[in-house]
């Protein structure tokens, strides 16, 4: 009997330990957590599951070398960080939904294992951002935490949730798909292209901007804190372009006076800021440009890089970014009430009118 408990011990044992190390090479091979910097055939298309956690291990465990750093949502996850080079070398720190108030421990944490500032820190602010109900309920030192904690990369390797991750990795190789997104070993984010046609309805299915919205009244100083935090750092300062579609439904919820004011104050902290949240030829034409109401296609994002440089591109349509200083923020604002408010304000006139000569052919109609 008990030789017969040895022999079962044993054999589960060896079970165990068979697919524990199966898990490890799996997890090694493939690197979906990015403690590592081999690559292989395998490895070639990440998923972003966790984006935080995945940038944040990047900068720590390869090699740091760059000099700037680039903040935002996961529509900035799509630019690549390349295009951006010459003159600079950026590091797309951007993850889905970061918020303005966990910028400032991603870059001390960056900074601290670069070993000095930036010299330049690029924002890209989602106008959602301001919306003090949106929470991406991350905590920035626990992430942060887990890249630094005692042998973090070597547990990783027997993790479950590495391994999932690991199985989508595999499922990209094998179909060749990168899906909504899916990042090269170099952390440049590329995605499917959708049909047009599909794309358009996809988009115009969406029928809010947002559910529930107040003004962050803290947004400005959180971006004056993270400017006076980095006195050395020269900022670049853009917003990230929505489908027209998208921009029609803020528009329409009312929340124009809320983007001017958005606008404005970015101007008043930073001096100048090139807006691409506009109705424009790249925004209008969301059937080829973006894969939801709120995604641009990275080549968009080539253009975004490229005219916030103030780099020639033929390719960049003149309507496509505004540069907003505090020389013409107050005329710009102006141009926006003429076009929006009055607007919306004909809109409900006829909308009035409408609803008048209804009930009084409903009227004529019940006297007959």
């Amino acid at each position: 009997m008990e030789e017969a408990y040895k022999k079962t011990l044993k054999w589960m044992f060896g079970i165990f330990f068979s697919f524990m190390a199966l898990v490890g090479t799996v997890n090694y091979v493939m690197d979906s957590y990015w403690t590592f910097d081999h690559e292989n055939i395998f490895n070639q298309m990440q998923t972003g599951a966790n984006e935080r956690q995945q940038k944040t291990n990047y900068i720590y465990f390869h090699k740091f070398d760059y000099d700037s750093l680039l903040l935002g949502s996961s529509r900035t996850t799509l630019i690549n960080q390349n295009d951006f080079n010459p003159p600079l070398k950026v590091f797309n720190y951007a993850v889905s939904l970061m918020l303005p108030k966990e910028y400032e421990p991603y870059i001390d944490f960056a900074k601290k294992v670069k070993g000095g500032e930036f010299e330049y820190i690029i924002l890209a602010l989602d106008f959602f951002g301001t919306n003090k109900y949106e929470n991406s309920n991350v905590n920035p030192e626990r992430i942060i935490k887990n890249t630094t904690s005692f042998l973090y990369r070597w547990k990783l390797l027997f993790s479950i949730d590495a391994l999932r991750n690991s199985i989508a990795n595999l499922r990209r190789f094998i179909t060749g798909k990168k899906y909504r997104r899916s990042y090269n070993r170099h952390n440049v984010a590329t995605t499917d292209i959708l049909d047009p046609k599909f794309a358009k309805k996809f988009i115009e299915r969406r029928n809010y901007w947002e559910k529930k919205y107040v003004y962050d009244e803290n947004y400005t100083n959180i971006l004056k804190n993270l400017k006076k935090k980095n006195p050395h750092s020269k900022f670049i300062v853009f917003t990230t372009p929505v489908s027209a579609h998208m921009f029609r439904l803020m528009i329409n919820e009312g929340r124009i006076k809320d983007y001017e004011r958005w606008l404005k104050e970015l101007v008043e902290i930073f001096g100048k800021v090139t807006n691409f949240m506009t109705e424009n030829s790249i925004t209008n034409d969301y059937a080829h440009n973006y894969l939801d109401s709120n995604h641009f296609y990275p080549r968009i994002g080539t253009l975004i890089a490229h005219k916030v440089l103030g780099r020639k591109d033929p390719n960049i349509p003149p309507d496509f970014g505004d540069v907003l200083t505090k020389e013409n923020i107050d005329e710009y604002i102006k141009k926006l009430d003429k076009k929006y408010i009055e607007e919306l304000a004909k809109a409900k006139q006829k909308e009035i009118k409408k609803k008048l000569t209804l009930s009084r052919e409903e009227e004529e109609s019940s006297s007959l």
